[in-house]
């Protein structure tokens, strides 16, 4: 039985990964996320963006 690829992945290949995927899906999420506050001055891009990488990036793979 092998382990599965995704587990095999460093920490520097889940980051390019994120990355990647942040990259091709970065509209709907802003869209998504914008549409759970009240104002779009609620949203500091950077610090949204921060929360949802470490989110991501501290999850177990699978």
């Amino acid at each position: 039985m092998s382990i599965p690829e995704k587990e095999c992945l460093s920490e520097d290949q889940r980051y390019e990964q994120f990355v990647q995927r942040l990259a091709c899906h970065e509209p709907a999420l802003r869209r998504f996320l914008r549409s759970l506050l009240p104002t779009w001055t609620d949203v500091d891009d950077h610090q949204l963006m921060k929360c949802v990488e470490s989110k991501i990036l501290n999850s177990e793979p699978g």
